[in-house]
């Protein structure tokens, strides 16, 4: 499963706790990140120890892997679905933040994509340059140019392959 990192830390979870704004929308479970404050050091360890083993196993506790999906109006018609997840995988989640940011920095192709907090604007500007460098340089037979809006992409791609290609490429899962 790759590297693992280290076990969650009391502090670092409570710190993660305390980032969701007191306004934050709720899972279905009803209860606030922020309530982990509220709850003992020895509940807390289990937490941690509940977060490391899901981290470990690659698999929630099952009262964890419900989400349930709310469909809100859009204002141009339609509806857009979002998940409502339990306090669990959303502290989670926050808490190892940072592992998925360094290993996505690890992996920053600015020659494939615009680049760190670049959009698709800038690296269509930035393809447009280089096929007009490679015309008048006379290159144009060895130039190919692909521009693709993956924002709806991810719905599509199965579990299974997104988990492969992780592996490949070293996600921490």
């Amino acid at each position: 499963l790759g590297v693992i990192p280290p076990m969650i830390l009391v502090q670092a979870l409570l710190a993660a706790a305390n980032t969701f704004p007191k306004e934050t929308g709720l899972g279905w479970d009803q209860l606030h990140p922020r309530a982990l404050n509220r709850l003992s050091q020895d509940v807390i360890l289990w937490v941690c120890a509940v977060l490391h083993n899901a981290e470990r196993t690659g698999k929630w506790p099952e009262a964890a892997e419900l989400v349930l999906i709310a469909l809100l109006p859009k204002a141009e018609g339609g509806f857009r679905a979002i998940g409502l997840m339990p306090r669990l995988p959303r502290l989670w989640m926050r808490n190892r933040k940072h592992v998925a940011a360094e290993w996505e920095a690890s992996m920053q192709k600015p020659y494939i994509y615009a680049g760190k907090k670049m959009g698709a604007t800038v690296a269509a500007w930035k393809q447009g340059f280089r096929a007009e460098l490679a015309a008048e340089n006379g290159r144009t037979v060895n130039y190919c140019e692909a521009l693709l809006d993956l924002v709806k992409a991810f719905d599509l791609v199965p579990h299974w392959v997104l988990i492969r290609e992780g592996l490949n490429l070293g996600y921490p899962l």
